[in-house]
């Protein structure tokens, strides 16, 4: 499999694997609190490191390639931290904002914040995706 098919296509199975782990399989209750609960935050950093090996698995077990496993630990690592700040940072910015929806403005700033979160979460991906690939 060429070199660039295959840096493509672990991050398109990393990105429907952070779709599934950040929005389908996060309870209700820790979207809502994760701003100001730390161990609903840890929680969901947990169920996301979980879909991170489990995407690893996948990869590897399709690719018909080894994994090694101190990148793909590492990868998991950087990613789960990472996501945990940036969550951290952008569910306050969010419920900051909430409070005041129905202002154009406001729903305007709500996107952007949405928007930021995942353009971070995506840049990270598949920069970290070079560690396995």
């Amino acid at each position: 499999m060429d070199t660039e098919i295959r840096v493509i296509s672990i991050i398109c199975v990393l990105l429907v694997f952070h779709f599934l782990f950040d929005f389908v399989f996060q309870e209700r209750f820790i979207a809502k609190n994760k701003h100001r609960d730390f161990l609903c935050l840890l929680f969901h950093g947990m169920m996301y490191s979980t879909g991170l090996l489990i995407a690893c698995l996948f990869i590897k077990y399709f690719s018909y390639q080894p994994l090694d496993t101190a990148p793909v630990f590492l990868f998991v690592f950087i990613n789960s931290i990472s996501h945990m700040i940036i969550d951290g940072f952008t569910s306050r910015r969010h419920a900051k904002l909430a409070p005041s929806i129905g202002r154009d403005k406001v729903e305007y700033k709500i996107v952007v914040n949405f928007g930021l979160d995942q353009a971070l979460h995506t840049i990270l991906l598949a920069g970290t995706s070079l560690l396995i690939v």
